[in-house]
């Protein structure tokens, strides 16, 4: 009988602990301010800073050129940016058509 009283008074002064701690801050529901995907000043400048002769730069062999992979971010950033605006393709294949800084630097 007196380790039920003292297990009912623990479990008692443990809520009342609990129920005493007042809530905590609010979350931010707000909706986070996303950057327009049309917004043509969004852009990484990574491709204009290297300099036109190291976009056939490789660091090994076997390793896609500089200007491959600003390519193939294109490529990607296209593909699936377009659906989510409801737009097609506008440029596929980027990453095969496109060698040039200037065309790179453009898509």
């Amino acid at each position: 009988m007196r380790q039920t009283v003292v297990t009912i008074a623990v479990l008692v002064l443990c809520v009342g602990a609990i129920s005493a701690q007042g809530p905590g801050p609010e979350p931010d529901r707000g909706r986070p301010e996303v950057p327009s995907l049309d917004d043509q000043d969004q852009h990484h400048p990574l491709g204009e800073k290297m300099p036109e002769e190291n976009y056939a730069f490789k660091p090994t062999p076997e390793v896609r050129s500089f200007g491959q992979l600003i390519a193939h971010v294109a490529d990607a950033q296209y593909a699936f940016c377009s659906p989510v605006l409801g737009k097609s393709n506008p440029a596929p294949g980027i990453e095969k058509s496109k060698t040039t800084k200037a065309d790179l630097v453009q898509a």
